[in-house]
């Protein structure tokens, strides 16, 4: 049989629509369940700090152009016991931060009072950390030759006694490859 021409345009629409509206169909079976919202971790009173992690910045940025890096950001997470609490927390105290050269020779130093440790509190999904950026423009230059260096923090709690970070970064600094 054939289709008469003024037809024909007709019957090619309705078989191009057909494919696309079973297409367009949804099932009706079983969908999956709601994701669960999170959930307030409780956190124990009078926790100590007894680890600190920190995780920086390999290659810092050159903010001010100059070709010289000179910023950095940085995360740091106080862990008590992981016998007493398996998260990191937050802690009152102070921090200082050292850029070592190869002679553990300190190149730089940062100190952070408790109100800026309490400022720089953040909740990253690790868990509660403190995020600073630090910046060799504070301290009055970044011209340095081309170093490598490794980041110490040392967190002094206002009770009990300082604690040093267990691993050291590598940070480089000096000029940049654009230069």
């Amino acid at each position: 049989m054939t289709l008469p021409p003024a037809v024909r345009p007709l019957v090619t629409i309705a078989l191009l629509l057909v494919p696309a509206a079973i297409l367009g169909c949804v099932a009706d079976g079983p969908q999956p369940p709601p994701r669960p919202e999170p959930r307030e971790v409780s956190i124990p009173e009078g926790l100590k700090v007894h680890t600190v992690v920190l995780a920086a910045d390999q290659y810092p940025a050159d903010v001010d152009n100059n070709g010289f890096v000179d910023t950095f950001s940085v995360n740091v997470f106080l862990f008590p016991r992981p016998d007493e609490f398996p998260l990191p927390i937050h802690a009152e105290g102070t921090m200082t931060f050292e850029l070592l050269d190869r002679d553990e020779q300190p190149v730089i130093e940062w100190n952070f009072s408790e109100a800026d440790v309490r400022r720089a509190r953040t909740r990253p999904l690790p868990g509660p950390s403190h995020q600073f950026q630090l910046s060799l423009l504070d301290k009055g230059t970044d011209r340095f030759r081309p170093t490598r260096t490794q980041l110490r923090v040392t967190f002094n709690p206002t009770e009990g006694n300082p604690v040093v970070a267990n691993g050291r970064p590598s940070v480089n600094i000096g000029p940049t490859d654009r230069r």
